[in-house]
């Protein structure tokens, strides 16, 4: 029972539930939307993929490669955008 306060079984509600988001998202982006449309919405606005980029972080190597990803998005994106370059 989920409102009993089990939280293993909340946990997987919303794991079910954010990952069905992203998959309805990604297939309405790959029929409907343009390729930089789909990158942002789906960076954006899918819990998974930064749970996995948090789940990266145990190792070392993997957590400079994330680090560094994120960075040079930060800086070389609005480089980007206002050189009139696509970025994402």
């Amino acid at each position: 029972d989920l409102r009993a306060g089990d939280a293993n079984a909340r946990a997987a509600v919303a794991r079910a539930a954010l990952g069905a988001h992203c998959l309805g998202t990604a297939l309405i982006c790959a029929v409907v939307a343009h390729v930089e449309i789909s990158t942002r919405l789906l960076g954006c606005g899918c819990v998974p993929f930064y749970w996995a980029l948090v789940a990266a972080d145990n190792d070392a190597r993997t957590r400079s490669f994330v680090r560094w990803y994120v960075v040079a998005f930060f800086v070389v994106g609005p480089v980007a955008h206002c050189n009139f370059l696509p970025w994402t």
